[in-house]
């Protein structure tokens, strides 16, 4: 079994390293001011091992190395995903960059296509067409 980074047991049940295959709770980043060397920016991991919860934490380095990352966000797991699947979930999360360049959403456009497709369950009116088949019928 093979270890993810440097991440630091936070209690005594973690004898090692946050082990990739383990099942994971939650992974929560944050940001949290160090003394005498300003914001930075930390992960944790609560884990299942030996039927008991342990974290782990690890330091991301300082907050304006993440200019465009949520000041802290929560991964909610229980168990469905393993140590190695939500860490690079995170990682995907704080990388995310909003883009700016996105057409305006069209609002009225919008709503009247959402007028259109009730009408159309309401008159169980069917679309056929290539790569297309909607079948309204109750």
């Amino acid at each position: 079994m093979s270890n993810i980074g440097l991440f630091l047991p936070r209690n005594a049940l973690a004898k090692t390293d946050l082990r990739r295959d383990e099942p994971v709770q939650w992974l929560q980043e944050y940001e949290k001011d160090k003394p005498t060397r300003g914001l930075y920016r930390y992960q944790l991991v609560r884990v299942v091992r030996n039927d008991r919860m342990v974290d782990f934490t690890k330091e991301l380095g300082p907050a304006s190395a993440f200019p465009n990352a949520s000041p802290s966000f929560t991964v909610l797991s229980l168990g469905e995903f393993t140590a190695e699947e939500i860490v690079d979930i995170a990682d995907a999360h704080r990388d995310d960059r909003p883009s700016n360049d996105r057409e305006p959403t069209d609002l009225i456009g919008e709503y009247r296509n959402e007028l259109e497709e009730k009408q159309s369950l309401r008159a169980r009116r069917s679309v056929f067409g290539p790569g297309i088949t909607v079948v309204r019928s109750f």
